[in-house]
């Protein structure tokens, strides 16, 4: 079993950052088969006596970081939330525990969790849900079969220790989500499943990008091939044989193909952690390793030599397919007459037509992303984001519980409230865009439901006017204000959704609501406020004072608001709120519309990436086409000089040149938008306020592809119109 981590840490006679921390079971190193570095580790008797067994495994690389590497430290102590603690061992090189992303400093007995963090309650309280269980399936057993057996003990579990009138809201909650059993070959990870299908979009980005770059080296080789036919014919006319000249020249394409390919790798080291510093939503990078190994280096060998050889294999069909006495009596410019045909060209053609076509697919993609993240970062969440601070309070670290708890909560509120710049402070328990949910069922007078899901919502315990100070729209009734206390009779407050849930006919003031056998009166009705994803629906959601609660959270958030821009209140806040207590955890303060921004961190990365490559793949169908309009401008030097002398208007034979390009930009776009738009379909759970046709993208992709078209077909059209006549004859 794995749990929350702690933090707060000392050292005997001196001091030490605070640990990242998890407590774990006695055979939780037995199961997942990791042997001690040095020293043990834990062992069944770990998990016999709540606090019996002060000891501690420290990951290695806190040990070389923070001890010294120092083998004496196996048997002395570390204090860890004031709790002295004897080091018993160290975990080997490389093992970063069983969650993806997570790497502990220290590992803790699961026993020792009521004495590090004494006024929690976790251990014993069966209402909250912080555990996560692993296991090692025995010989012949299969996942389907322990899937099945979990969910069959977890279910009676729960039912077995229910509170009598949530008995059925929680056989509903298990039929409708039932717990998650899988594979742990893997270990446990949030990232695989946040940012899963944002990866695949990469990758698609990625594959189209490795198309283009392959028709540009196609299109290379074949004007690479034309322009060595003279040589070609001359050794097959000295006895060298086709097959053996393909093997030369896929031989040539394979070396080209290695080099890039390193290189590639090269650069690709770099941009993994481009790419996983893009993905951390805060200034700590995820604690990932992205360095290539045998895999990866595997299959980017295969790839390049592969890519070599299947786009190196026409240009050398068509280098050495010529007719031996035509090609050694053409002299001068015009190397073999094979190759001034118009096949060679047409493949060519087809191959810049095909990559206008994969270029535009990815603009397309970018400007739905970018549209998509601009929508979504704009997104009305029901307060003021621009002028929030959220601090977040560990009270319980602290030692704060009942009326002292209580009154430090008030004192935090006036402290906040005095500090310049400032023009309100409350608290809440949730936070904003920062803390966790909590959800309730409840009986509202009235209302008769349908289906037990009708009776579910979720809440959050805040301050006095709360909706006043974080910007919240109070549509009918009052705030929440310092009255409303322990003393004072029970009131709520619903979101609108939640109020034309349950009174759709009329007005929810003054009416009642019975939650967990007390009555709450409703005193007003607030803008439904979006206070976790952008993403999200508005839900029903009830709010409570927090005073009034039997139990006040230990972890809270302080919503403070500004005069002004918010940013120079975050280390006088911080000061003032450690002025009353010094030793008060503040684990963070925040400007929401920071939190926000961290919030869209996937949409973000999936846009900058995707946007990157549009803009590359935009230049390569740019090369390509200048390349393949130059060259076949070039080889038709003697008509353009031979147009002119004979009168021809040095517009017209820029404008001939111009049309070619423009023809083939048009050729690509009309296949790219029909596919574009099928593609954009893929992107249909990643788009937020546009469609899948989405017009103002298409029209940007189209209009930037046809500038970088005019662009790209200019020069080779400029430098046709002003060949001298005389060059020209004299080529011929």
């Amino acid at each position: 079993m794995v749990g929350s981590p702690t933090a707060g840490a000392g050292s005997a006679g001196a001091e030490v950052e605070h640990p990242r921390g998890r407590y774990v079971s006695g055979n939780y190193f037995e199961v997942l088969e990791v042997p001690a570095y040095l020293g043990r580790t834990f062992t069944a008797a770990e998990d016999r006596v709540p606090g019996g067994d002060p000891v501690v495994v420290v990951s290695y690389g806190y040990w070389q970081r923070r001890l010294a590497g120092d083998r004496s430290w196996i048997g002395r102590t570390l204090a860890i939330n004031g709790v002295p603690l004897t080091v018993v061992g160290v975990a080997p090189k490389g093992f970063f525990g069983d969650i993806v992303g997570q790497a502990p400093d220290v590992w803790l007995p699961l026993m020792m969790q009521p004495v590090l963090m004494p006024r929690s309650g976790r251990l014993e309280d069966r209402g909250q849900s912080w555990l996560l269980l692993l296991g090692r399936l025995a010989p012949g057993a299969t996942v389907e079969r322990a899937r099945a057996e979990f969910q069959r003990l977890d279910g009676r579990t729960i039912l077995d220790h229910a509170p009598a009138d949530q008995v059925a809201a929680a056989t509903n909650l298990l039929r409708d989500h039932p717990a998650a059993v899988a594979p742990g070959a893997q270990g446990f990870s949030h990232y695989r499943s946040a940012y899963g299908r944002s990866l695949w979009t990469i990758m698609a980005a990625v594959g189209l990008v490795l198309l283009l770059m392959c028709a540009n080296v196609a299109n290379l080789m074949l004007a690479r091939a034309s322009a060595r036919g003279r040589e070609v014919s001359v050794r097959m006319a000295l006895g060298a044989g086709r097959s053996r000249l393909i093997r030369q020249l896929l031989t040539e394409s394979a070396i080209l193909a290695g080099v890039g390919g390193a290189a590639g790798l090269a650069l690709a080291v770099w941009g993994s952690a481009a790419l996983l510093r893009l993905a951390s939503a805060g200034p700590s990078v995820i604690p990932l390793d992205v360095r290539p190994d045998g895999r990866v280096l595997t299959f980017t060998v295969a790839l390049a030599l592969l890519t070599g050889l299947v786009f190196g294999v026409t240009p050398a069909l068509r280098a050495t397919r010529v007719e031996l006495a035509a090609a050694l009596r053409t002299q001068g410019r015009g190397v073999t007459g094979a190759a001034r045909g118009p096949g060679v060209w047409h493949l060519g053609k087809v191959l810049v037509a095909a990559q206008v076509a994969i270029s535009l697919i990815l603009l397309v993609g970018t400007g739905m992303l970018v549209r998509s993240l601009e929508r979504l970062q704009g997104a009305d969440i029901g307060v003021d984001r621009d002028r929030l601070v959220i601090v977040r309070v560990d009270a319980e670290r602290s030692g704060y519980a009942g009326p002292r708890l209580a009154a430090l909560m008030r004192d935090l509120v006036a402290r906040a409230g005095q500090v310049p710049g400032v023009a309100g402070a409350t608290l809440s328990e949730n936070g904003i865009f920062s803390g966790t949910e909590s959800g309730t069922t409840l009986q509202v007078e009235g209302f008769t439901a349908r289906a037990d899901s009708d009776t579910t919502l979720a809440y959050d315990d805040v301050g006095p006017k709360y909706f006043r100070t974080v910007g919240g729209r109070l549509l009918r009734g009052r705030d929440f204000e310092a009255g409303d206390d322990e003393a004072a009779p029970k009131v709520a407050i619903l979101n609108q959704t939640m109020a034309r849930f349950f009174f759709p006919g009329g007005d929810a003031i003054g009416r009642h609501l019975n939650n967990k056998g007390s009555t709450w009166t409703v005193v007003g009705v607030v803008g439904d406020v979006n206070g976790r994803d952008l993403r999200d629906l508005p839900t029903r959601r009830l709010y409570q004072p927090v005073l009034q609660m039997p139990k006040l959270p230990g972890e809270f958030y302080l919503e403070v608001r500004s005069s002004g821009d918010p940013a120079p209140l975050v280390v006088p806040l911080e000061r003032a709120l450690r002025a009353g207590d010094p030793s008060l955890t503040v684990l963070s303060v925040d400007r929401l519309s920071d939190l926000v921004g961290e919030s869209v961190t996937r949409d973000r990365l999936v846009a900058q990436v995707v946007s990157g490559f549009g803009v590359l793949a935009l230049l390569l169908a740019a090369l390509g086409l200048y390349g393949v309009i130059s060259y076949a401008a070039l080889r038709r030097t003697s008509e353009f000089g031979l147009r002119i002398a004979l009168g021809a208007e040095p517009g017209n034979v820029t404008r001939m040149v111009l049309g070619e390009a423009i023809l083939l930009t048009a050729a690509g776009v009309a296949i790219g938008v029909p596919v574009a738009l099928v593609a954009a379909r893929v992107l249909r759970g990643q788009l937020f306020g546009i469609g899948i046709f989405d017009p103002p993208s298409v029209a940007g992709a189209v209009v930037v592809l046809g500038v970088s078209a005019a662009l790209a077909g200019y020069l080779p059209a400029l430098r046709a119109s002003r060949v001298a006549p005389l060059e020209a004859l004299r080529a011929e």
